[in-house]
Parts: C-alpha cells; sequence; structure tokens
C-alpha cells in the first residue's frame, strides 16, 4: 500500500515526495549527495546542518585523545548510533518497515576513520560519505540511515507541510533522534505530530516522506567509486595492481584512502563539479518500485501442483520454495525480471525477488523468515525456523561472483556451524552458457558434497537457468543439459562394481 493510496491523496504541483510504500521497504536509498546539491528553500541549509553533526563528533574525538574511556570518546560514540528510520520506508529489509539499524559495527569503523582524519589535520569533512570511503565503504543504506538520523527534524518538517497541505491527519508521537544538540553533544527524542503507517500492527509508527529529488538506488560518492577513480592516478599504479584487485577486500580500500587524503579531496571535487540525478521513478530501470506487484506476479505464475506447506518439517519446505523459485524463472518468464538491458541484474536483486516470493508462503505455514543472518565469521541471506531445532538456511549467489566457491565450501559452512544448523541451500543463480554447462554444474554437485560431509551438514545445491530465453529450441537444449547433469550424477553415485 503505497502512501497516497492510505491517505486517499494525489499529489498536486506543489508535491515533490517519493510516495513510499507502507507495508514493505522500498529498495531505495536518501542520498546526501542529492542534498548537498540541492539548494532549494527549506532544504538550502541541510548538507550545513550535517557538516555541523560531524564537526560536533570530531570535536569529541578530538578532545578523547585516544582514550576511549573518557567521557568524549563515550560522547562520540553514542553520537555515532544510527537506529535505522523506520518511518521512512527506505532500505533493504524487504519484509516490513521495520528493519535492523546501524549499530556498534557502523559506530566503530565511523569514529576510526574519524581518528584517521584527524591524524592528517582535518577539523572536519566536506561530505559525509568522505568518512565511508575512508572506512573503505560501509552499506548504502547504512548511509541513508545516518542521514535520515541526522536530517530527521527537517524531515518532519517537510512532512507535515505535505500533511497540512492535503488534511492528512497526525497524532503526537516520539520520535527516535527526532534532533540532536551541539550544546550538549547527544541526540533528543521528542514528541512530534506526524501521521502514523496504518499497516504496521505490531507499534505505532510514524510516517515520513522525503523528495523524489533525494532518491538513489546507488549513491553518487562510494568507496568501490572512489577504489574506480584511482585506478586513474598515475602515482598509484606502481603500488597498487588494480587489475588483481578488482574485488579489492574493504581494508585495502580503506588503506588506499587513509595513505591518499589529498586524493579523496580530488575524488569529491571531481564529484562537486558534477550534476547528479536522483534514481529515475518513472522509467524504474532497476525494478525496484511496486514489490507488491512484483510479489503478485510472481505468486501467479507459482506452479500450483506444488504449493509448499510446513507440514513435513522446514528443510523440506524451504527446498520446495528454492524449487519453485526455479520453476518460475525458468519456465514462467520471471527470468526477464532479472536482466536490465544485456546485462543480468545484481545479486541483491536476486534475493529480493526471492523474499518477495517466499514471504506470503512463510506468514501462511507460520514460519520465521530473517533475511540477511550474521553470525560467525560471515552472513549469509536467508533463515526459515519453527522453533530452535527445525531451521534451514538459504544462500543465493551469482556464479559470477568472485565469491562464489568460497559461499559453498567456507560461507555456508560457517555460519551453520555458529548457528547450529543442519539444513541449507546454496542457489547459483547463472546468466550465461558457461555458467549453466554441466561440467560447472558437476563441479559444483561434488563441492558441496564435500563440505557438506567436512562440516556435518547437508548443503543442497541448485543452478538456476537465468540466461535470456530468446527461443523454444533454447529451452530444449537446456532442459538437455539437465538431463545430461541429471545422468553425471547417477553415474557419480552408482556404487562400484563388487560392492
Amino acid at each position: 500500500m503505497r502512501f497516497s493510496d492510505a491517505f486517499e491523496i494525489g499529489p498536486t504541483n506543489e508535491d515533490d515526495w517519493f510516495d513510499v510504500t507502507l507495508d514493505v521497504d522500498s529498495n531505495f536509498c536518501i542520498d546526501p549527495f542529492l542534498i548537498y546539491q540541492d539548494d532549494s528553500g527549506e532544504w538550502n541549509t541541510a548538507h550545513d546542518h550535517i557538516l555541523s553533526f560531524f564537526a560536533m563528533t570530531f570535536d569529541c574525538v578530538r578532545r578523547a585523545a585516544g582514550d576511549k574511556n573518557s567521557l568524549p570518546w563515550r560522547m562520540a560514540k553514542n553520537l555515532m548510533l544510527f537506529p535505522e528510520p523506520a518511518e521512512f520506508c527506505l532500505g533493504v529489509a524487504a519484509t516490513s518497515p521495520l528493519g535492523a539499524g546501524s549499530g556498534p559495527g557502523l559506530q566503530a569503523e565511523m569514529l576510526e576513520s574519524i581518528s584517521a582524519a584527524l591524524g592528517h589535520g582535518l577539523s572536519n569533512i566536506p561530505h559525509m560519505e568522505y568518512l565511508a570511503v575512508l572506512a573503505g565503504g560501509i552499506g548504502y543504506d547504512r548511509t541513508s540511515d545516518m542521514a535520515c538520523n541526522i536530517l530527521k527534524s527537517y524531515f518532519i518538517q517537510y512532512t507535515q507541510n505535505v500533511c497540512r497541505r492535503h488534511g492528512i491527519p497526525m497524532n503526537k508521537i516520539l520520535v527516535k533522534h527526532a534532533d540532536w544538540s551541539d550544546e550538549h553533544y547527544y541526540w533528543i527524542d521528542k514528541k512530534v505530530e506526524l501521521p502514523l503507517n496504518p499497516t504496521v500492527t505490531q507499534q505505532v509508527l510514524p510516517i515520513l516522506l522525503t523528495p523524489e529529488m533525494f532518491i538513489k538506488d546507488i549513491p553518487v560518492a562510494t568507496a568501490e567509486k572512489f577504489w574506480n577513480y584511482a585506478q586513474g592516478a598515475s602515482e598509484l599504479r606502481d603500488r597498487f595492481n588494480f587489475d588483481l584487485a578488482r574485488n579489492a577486500p574493504r581494508h585495502l580500500k580503506a588503506r588506499l584512502a587513509r595513505n591518499n587524503i589529498g586524493l579523496v579531496d580530488s575524488y569529491f571535487t571531481s564529484l562537486e563539479q558534477e550534476r547528479h540525478n536522483a534514481y529515475s521513478l518513472q522509467d524504474d530501470p532497476r525494478r525496484r518500485l511496486n514489490p507488491g506487484e512484483t510479489r503478485t506476479s510472481l505468486l501467479v505464475n507459482f506452479p500450483g501442483a506444488a504449493m509448499p506447506t510446513a507440514q513435513e518439517g522446514i528443510p523440506q519446505f524451504v527446498e520446495s520454495l528454492v524449487t519453485n523459485f526455479a520453476y518460475c524463472i525458468e519456465n514462467k518468464g520471471i527470468w526477464r525480471m532479472l536482466w536490465y538491458k544485456s546485462r543480468g541484474r545484481e545479486e541483491k536483486m536476486v534475493q529480493w525477488l526471492f523474499y518477495a516470493m517466499v514471504v506470503m508462503f512463510c506468514r501462511q505455514n507460520n514460519v520465521a523468515v530473517t533475511p540477511e543472518s550474521d553470525a560467525g565469521r560471515g552472513p549469509v541471506d536467508f533463515t526459515f525456523s519453527q522453533g530452535w531445532k527445525d531451521r534451514a538456511l538459504v544462500e543465493l549467489k551469482l556464479v559470477r561472483n568472485t565469491a562464489f566457491w568460497d559461499g559453498i565450501t567456507k560461507q555456508v559452512p560457517t555460519y551453520a556451524r555458529a548457528e547450529e544448523i543442519h539444513s541449507a541451500f546454496f542457489v547459483g543463480i547463472a546468466y550465461t552458457d558457461d555458467e549453466m554447462n554441466s561440467a560447472s554444474q558437476s563441479m559444483v554437485q561434488r563441492a558441496s558434497a564435500l563440505a557438506s560431509e567436512k562440516n556435518g551438514i547437508a548443503i543442497t545445491p541448485l543452478i538456476i537457468d537465468a540466461r535470456r530465453q530468446s527461443s523454444a529450441s533454447k529451452q530444449r537444449m537446456a532442459a538437455s543439459e539437465r538431463a545430461e547433469l541429471r545422468a553425471v550424477r547417477k553415474d557419480d553415485e552408482a556404487p562400484e562394481s563388487g560392492e
């Protein structure tokens, strides 16, 4: 349900707000760089407001002088906690607007980055994303969380103006991080008038609106984009092998940035000299709008003969979800959602589509599904459970992902052991003929079998054919390849003579 539907209104010429979906997070972020380049009346001081916040935090870290038990350091730690601003219904939770937020992990990274900046003689930063670059990168939604928290007083005023213009009822409600004080160096929670989200029943949740001109799918400034920018710096080519480090780990990107502050400055200066556009909501090139309509499309295409139920146990239930997801992609045209122009979409899009399909069946069967779980030494995409004992996990990866094999041999086993889960499903998404050939699939089967035996868990692999389907002959070819793979599996499983 969209905001306009919930309150039965339509935008006028005075309105520029994003018509957000209220019952599920819209997979977008608020981009602070788009706020920086806007100089309209009510937002022309917003960027300075962000910089004032970080000047306050820099001052705390400077006064702490490295003493992490001091009062200034504790104040800085408190300022660097950014709970997910559920009022905006933005992010990647996909379940509901009630997400996890940005906790101690982000807090530590930002404080490290501030310390590094102070070490280079900086007393503040020109953009809040500067710290994300010095940290080697943080999640896009976390950057958005930070901006939403710091500027929440601006968004409160903006939403109130929209509601008054359209006669939308508002209630006085306590809002966390409604403002902050540069006199006392702390966050301020306070009661303000805002509309309430009618789709959230677990608690009373207000709604905050944002202008469309601040909406982005991928932020303008990121550590990954800085890494790409750095490849053009001749003074660095002898010290970094960029060709071999195309998918460099975060600590390497952080080291590059912290050792080359002048280059970071040049990067942001170059961004300031360009005009950056918000996400095209009209064209929706990445198909991130209308999550409810996407879910309906998936359910319509679901094979009715194999409706999943949880009566036989969670592993069997999850297996049916995974195999039906594959069926929809391969036989019901859902592969089209995984392509934009001539390239297969990113991993997050696949994960979001999977969640959009399975969540309704989980609710119907009283199965808890948790996206982006984290335990042990690495995250997995989804865990499913009915109580503690009956649980399973699903990891979805693009076959082209350089971490694909680590997912089978390390990531999934590590998480499963940490959480005492004994059933896992490793799902690969193949976009090319090479990724779908029988030899590659056979390797996946063998790697999963070895990882299962070594770790005492059952890892079930599945490679989904997400290639562009241009003709019936291509579908026959895929069927032939699958038949060949089944024959290979039978040969592998057949007992040797004399047994």
